[in-house]
């Protein structure tokens, strides 16, 4: 799979890209979203931290899965398919 099939396969299923080049949706409450490498691609969920005495809240992102693109592939069922 080639990045374009890629971001074409996504943006088909209502993936948006944001100001740096990635891929986000936000389902319910939750904001995800692939990270755009130029051989790998990452999946990744935002997550919130919340303020303590010792550091402030703060939003960070973590990965769920990621898989190089040479790996990646839709399946039968237009699923994306290849993420570890």
């Amino acid at each position: 799979m080639t990045k374009q099939d890629f971001i074409n396969w996504a943006k088909s299923r209502s993936w948006k890209e944001d100001k740096y080049g990635h891929l986000q949706k936000t389902i319910g409450d939750r904001k995800y979203r692939f990270k755009i490498g130029s051989t790998a691609i990452r999946y990744e969920v935002q997550v919130h931290h919340a303020s303590t005495q010792y550091s402030k809240a703060e939003n960070e992102w973590m990965r769920l899965r990621s898989g190089y693109l040479k790996s990646l592939y839709i399946a039968e069922n237009g699923k994306l398919s290849g993420l570890k």
